[in-house]
């Protein structure tokens, strides 16, 4: 039927054919039926012709939009289709690229909902965190897991993991996180916050384990801070201690003393028995002063045969009176180096703080004046600073 409708020849001929045998038969009988009958019997024919063509042609007309249209639908239809399969292979190889770069950081990352609730979690994450599975993280509270799990302290730790509640980030350059059996270690994290329609719906977590930057860390400030034959602290870290030593006796209006020692005959010995041997006594003396001085005292070696004591809450200057003398006696005893037994003795000078001074590099340079005189006087001896040693 539509093959039939859409294809005039298959109707315009068959009408046409139809009104020529009518016109033939209404010619054959005109004598018969009358002028004005024919003429009747022709225009109804006419009439009934051109409804049909027109009823036709109309239909035809119908039949052809509606293809035209379900055409269009379709081409629409297929470029959606397109679209949607292009979207879809982009999303997929998005979706790739996450998944790789997620398994290939180095640093352990996981995502949360506005719960706390894990969502992901990388592989790097499972390890730091002690697990195998993610199955055994998905859906778990990572702070309770990372923090209030932790062995260390046994409370509730306040961090700002949370803050991506308040669509704030959060950057925390050292702090602790727990393993899945309780042990704690140090990491470094950066939280940020997830945006859906202006609203926060979670956040992700990046964090690395920093035991090893700490450790390398901790080497650096050893050796930039210790002298490393004798583990004594060095110039540099004497000045802090001696500094915080100062702040602290001004806040407690109380006095500290600075010991400068000089070991005399220090030089003979390692010329005549080489440096091995010097270096091995300059270890001993400098566990010997370290025996004789509190915790909260410091021993340090500023160079060569050179050391300094910082006396902390002295309160009337016997007291490194009675640290000096203890001193001379500790480094006038004999040195056992090998086979060899030797003695050397010390000159040491001592400056008071706020007497003799008010900042480190005023008692220094006056501790220093008073060893001169010891030493002066005819070694081993002590001699506080006076205002004639400038």
């Amino acid at each position: 039927m539509k093959r039939f409708v859409l294809n005039p020849k298959y109707w315009l001929w068959p009408i046409a054919v139809w009104a020529l045998a009518a016109l033939f038969s209404l010619a054959w009988n005109w004598p018969e039926v009358g002028r004005n009958l024919a003429l009747a019997h022709l225009t109804a024919w006419l009439l009934l012709s051109l409804l049909t063509v027109f009823f036709l042609w109309r239909l035809r007309r119908q039949i052809l939009m509606l293809e035209e249209a379900r055409s269009q639908q379709e081409s629409l239809v297929a470029a959606r289709s397109a679209e949607l399969q292009a979207q879809g292979k982009a999303r997929k190889e998005v979706e790739e690229i996450l998944r790789v770069t997620l398994e290939a950081s180095g640093e352990g990352i996981y995502g949360v909902d506005v719960d706390g609730n894990c969502t992901f979690c990388n592989p790097v994450a499972l390890r730091l965190l002690g697990l195998r599975d993610i199955r055994e993280v998905l859906g778990v509270n990572m702070h309770e897991l990372v923090h209030e799990g932790s062995a260390e302290t046994g409370q509730p730790h306040l961090c700002r993991l949370k803050s991506y509640l308040e669509g704030l980030p959060a950057h925390e350059e050292n702090d602790t996180f727990c393993r899945d059996d309780g042990e704690g270690f140090p990491v470094e994290y950066r939280s940020h916050p997830v945006f859906s329609e202006g609203r926060v719906i979670g956040a992700v977590v990046t964090f690395a384990d920093i035991s090893e930057r700490l450790e390398n860390h901790k080497i650096v400030w050893k050796k930039a801070s210790f002298d490393e034959l004798t583990n004594l602290p060095n110039r540099n870290l004497f000045y802090d201690r001696l500094d915080q030593t100062i702040a602290q006796s001004e806040l407690s209006e109380t006095q500290a003393a600075l010991l400068f020692i000089d070991l005399d005959g220090f030089k003979e010995v390692n010329d005549r028995f080489g440096h091995d041997a010097g270096d091995e006594l300059l270890r001993i003396a400098a566990e010997r002063l370290s025996e004789n001085v509190r915790d909260s005292d410091t021993v340090a070696r500023m160079g060569g045969d050179e050391f300094t004591v910082v006396l902390s809450q002295v309160a009337e200057p016997g007291e490194a009176k009675e640290v000096a003398a203890k001193t001379l006696e500790l480094l006038s005893q004999p040195f056992m180096l090998g086979n060899q037994e030797v003695r050397v003795s010390a000159s040491v000078g001592i400056a008071l703080y706020p007497r003799d001074g008010g900042n480190g590099i005023t008692l220094i340079k006056h501790a220093d004046a008073a060893m001169f005189r010891a030493k002066e006087s005819g070694r081993n001896a002590y001699r506080f600073f006076s205002d004639g040693d400038d």
